[in-house]
């Protein structure tokens, strides 16, 4: 009788939880690459030839505090649980949101350690920066059709 209440079953919970948790593995291989084509674009308008890989090493250093979030927000989601659910929700909201902007600040100051270039990188940095969240979002926004 429960008060009329009818709450989702821990099945549902936990089929929404791979959903999402596939979801996002796809959407952070996109952006992995994305934003390291963004970092070696940025380097390659500016006349500085660098290695990809070296590129791709700046991007994975500065990126790891919020690919930890993501884990670990990630596993909280998976968990069959209304309050975990809220919880891996609120870590991937929140704080991969914070990191995020931190290896933004991180790859900028990177850019500018690799390779002392004659002109600023940051109007090319930004410029790829959103090309690569544009590209970002529309796979975000198709898989999202996907998905639901």
């Amino acid at each position: 009788y429960g008060f009329g209440y009818s709450g989702p079953s821990v099945g549902d919970l936990l089929g929404t939880g791979l959903k999402l948790w596939l979801f996002g593995a796809v959407v952070l291989a996109a952006l992995v690459f994305a934003f390291t084509c963004a970092l070696y674009f940025t380097l390659k308008m500016r006349g500085v030839t660098v290695p990809f890989g070296q590129v791709a090493t700046l991007w994975s250093v500065s990126a790891t505090p919020a690919i930890f979030m993501m884990v670990i927000g990630a596993f909280l989601v998976i968990i069959p649980t209304t309050v975990t659910f809220f919880l891996g929700f609120l870590v991937l909201s929140i704080g991969v949101g914070l990191a995020g902007n931190m290896a933004f600040i991180a790859n900028y100051v990177g850019l500018n350690r690799i390779a002392r270039a004659e002109k600023s990188m940051l109007v090319p940095y930004v410029l790829f920066c959103g090309l690569a969240a544009v590209v970002v979002m529309l796979i975000f926004l198709i898989l999202g059709q996907l998905v639901s």
